[in-house]
């Protein structure tokens, strides 16, 4: 799926900001980072941990994040200006007023508080998120009321 902007040229139609190929690609990657993420935490459940145990080393893992969540920056503006668009027509440019200010601050509100309240719902209803009992309930064949859930 390729996302098209308006330029603001009277006349132009909106045009792809960036190939399929592009797309397909950051898409890729994305998907291999998700993955990732999910075999090490999978391999952490076989192992009969919950969780992955805390690294001793923050720098470990925070700074190869740092630079794949770049990386992929690079990567969409690279993309972006094959096609002549800017990473400033992507996010929309500056605040032109205070009003774009507020409204750019409240859509921010809304969206975290949604997250917030779907957060703390699902928290109440099935516990915090551990894959391990999820998954002895699904080969057991039990329904969540047997497997200790709170939301009925």
């Amino acid at each position: 799926m390729t996302i098209a902007i308006e330029t603001g040229r009277v006349g132009r139609a909106a045009r792809p900001i960036a190939s399929y190929r592009h797309t397909a690609v950051l898409a890729a990657i994305m998907l291999a980072m998700a993955g990732m993420g999910a075999f090490f935490q999978h391999s952490a459940v076989s192992h009969g941990d919950v969780t992955l145990p805390r690294p001793t080393n923050l720098l470990g893992v925070y700074l190869p994040l740092l630079a794949m969540e770049w990386g992929l920056v690079l990567f969409v503006a690279r993309g972006l200006r094959s096609h002549g668009v800017s990473l400033r027509d992507l996010i929309g440019g500056r605040w032109s007023s205070v009003q774009s200010v507020v409204t750019d601050i409240a859509l921010a509100l809304g969206i975290w508080s949604v997250w917030t309240g779907v957060s703390w719902i699902s928290i109440g209803c099935w516990g915090p998120v551990t894959p391990l009992p999820s998954a002895r309930c699904f080969r057991m064949g039990r329904s969540r009321s047997h497997c200790g859930s709170r939301c009925r």
